[in-house]
């Protein structure tokens, strides 16, 4: 798939050319595909921007890669008790 500071590179570009805000900050891969961590939550635009990159990355087969999602977790840490001055 190659070097992952160069798909952050490319991504950055794209959506700069279309004015986004979001931009990437590391990719790595997960049990479920890649994660790409982000400065902001993407938008729909966005995420068809991810996608299209990714599908014409060489080396990869287009039909391969599932639609881009946004993580459906709501967890959080809650830390109670700490001692207060």
């Amino acid at each position: 798939m190659g070097d992952a500071s160069t798909h952050v590179f490319q991504i950055n570009a794209l959506l700069k050319n279309v004015k986004s805000s979001m931009r990437s900050k590391f990719i790595h891969p997960c049990s479920s595909g890649i994660a790409i961590i982000t400065n902001n939550i993407p938008n729909p635009s966005d995420l068809s921007i991810i996608e299209k990159y990714f599908k014409s990355v060489e080396g990869i087969n287009s039909s391969d890669i599932p639609s881009p999602r946004l993580p459906q977790s709501k967890s959080y840490l809650k830390i109670t008790d700490l001692p207060y001055l």
